[in-house]
Formats: structure tokens, C-alpha cells, sequence
């Protein structure tokens, strides 16, 4: 009878490899935190063009879609608008919306609302139904003027680049 005789690697042969694959494993890893860091500057410019591009669509399709007239509140640098708009993001019909920024962190905040309410008023701010978003950070300016049925609409933000609107009012 024949022995069928089993050969398997040695332990030198495992350490060798073992060995060399430490070795490429070590230049991959070098490589791939070089790639992290070059790529760093374009992924952050990609999130503030893609941040940028969702302020500015949302800006069109509130103010553009504004039923009634605008109550704007006019300050040195920021501005608060409120109005209600066919526009929702909340699958809210005709919600009423409001663009304001923070003193606190210069934030430019929109706010959607079921109904009317006082943003000088806490007990009016605590209502259900009011959903609120950050658009950007470190606001410079927001300035709107309404004019004739159209908006003027500066915002400028440290992240982003100005966007200058003029906006007809859809009857």
C-alpha cells in the first residue's frame, strides 16, 4: 500500500511571509494616510459647494413661493424675515417661515411653523410644530429687501461663498 504523505508549509516559510506581508502592509498604510491628508482640502471644499448649493435652492423656492407679504424686521447687519410660503420641507402646507441669525453663534437659522408665532416670546417658541435648521455658521451679513414683488436677498457666511439673489415674487 502507498502512504499518502501530507506536505505543508515549514515554519520558516510561514515566518517569511508572514514577514513580508508586515512589510507591505506598513508602505500601504503610509500611502493611505498620505492620500487622507492631500484629499482633506477637497472634500472640505466639496461639503461647503454642497452646503452652499442647499442654502441657495432653499432661498429660491421659499422666497420665490411667498404667499402674502413679507413682514421684515431691519437691522444693522441681519436681518429676520418672516413670511409664509407653498414651500415646505416639513410636508407642512403653507407654513410659516422665518430666516433669522443667532447672536449667540451666528448661525443662519430658518424656521418652519404651522401657524404664527412670536420669536420674542418663549411660550410661543415652546409650540408644537415649529421645526427648526441651521443653514450656516458664522454669518457676515443677511440683508432682504422687498420691493415691487422682489426680493433682495445678500447672505454672506464665512464658509460659503455670498450669494446675491433677485427673486420675483410667484403670484
Amino acid at each position: 500500500m502507498k502512504k499518502n504523505i501530507i506536505r505543508g508549509f515549514t515554519l520558516v516559510e510561514v515566518l517569511v511571509s508572514i514577514a513580508i506581508l508586515g512589510v507591505l502592509f506598513t508602505f500601504l498604510s503610509n500611502t493611505i494616510g498620505t492620500t487622507k491628508k492631500l484629499n482633506e482640502p477637497y472634500l472640505k471644499n466639496a461639503n461647503n459647494i454642497y452646503n452652499e448649493s442647499k442654502v441657495f435652492k432653499l432661498m429660491v423656492r421659499d422666497f420665490s413661493q411667498t404667499v402674502g407679504a413679507p413682514a421684515i424686521i431691519y437691522g444693522k447687519k441681519y436681518d429676520i424675515v418672516r413670511f409664509q410660503t407653498k414651500n415646505s420641507i416639513y410636508n407642512i402646507i403653507e407654513p410659516y417661515v422665518t430666516y433669522l441669525v443667532s447672536k449667540k453663534n451666528l448661525s443662519l437659522i430658518r424656521t418652519e411653523s404651522l401657524e404664527k408665532y412670536d420669536i420674542y416670546k418663549k411660550d410661543d417658541i415652546y409650540k408644537e410644530f415649529i421645526y427648526g435648521d441651521i443653514l450656516a455658521t458664522k454669518t457676515n451679513s443677511f440683508k432682504v429687501f422687498f420691493e415691487n414683488k422682489y426680493f433682495n436677498i445678500l447672505f454672506r457666511a464665512q464658509d460659503i461663498n455670498p450669494i446675491v439673489l433677485k427673486l420675483q415674487k410667484v403670484q
